[in-house]
């Protein structure tokens, strides 16, 4: 079984590009090294924001805006490989963490990689 390590920067990119396609597209810098792409309307009524990873990946997520819900939130998606894929949610109030907490589901996703190959050399 093979151990992937850029899967998610590929699958998101792809994706990002399939999405701005054709699209008049315009960026503003946003918090914490992110930047909010406005012209894409994949969640009406949501930020949608791009960023790289400290690997020099590409990420991006949706965020509900301020005011809108009692709890505001981010979404993203990680296209691990291609039998995998996980969307996870986290509280906007850790958005500063973005890259640390995406770097940890990726990690977790390996883990299961991993015991799933030692349980196949069993």
């Amino acid at each position: 079984m093979l151990i992937h390590k850029d899967k998610t920067t590929i699958s998101r990119s792809e994706n990002y590009k399939q999405l701005s396609l054709g699209r008049d597209i315009t960026t503003k810098p946003a918090q914490f090294g992110l930047t909010r792409i406005y012209g894409i309307a994949w969640s009406p009524g949501k930020e949608f924001l791009i960023g790289t990873l400290p690997d020099g990946g590409f990420y991006w997520a949706t965020c509900s805006p301020e005011g809108e819900h009692k709890f505001p939130y981010c979404s993203t998606t990680v296209n691990y490989s291609d039998y995998t894929y996980i969307d996870y949610t986290f509280a906007k109030n850790y958005l500063s963490d973005w890259a640390s907490i995406d770097n940890g589901v990726v990690n977790l996703l390996r883990q299961f990689e991993i015991k799933a190959k030692l349980g196949e050399e069993k």
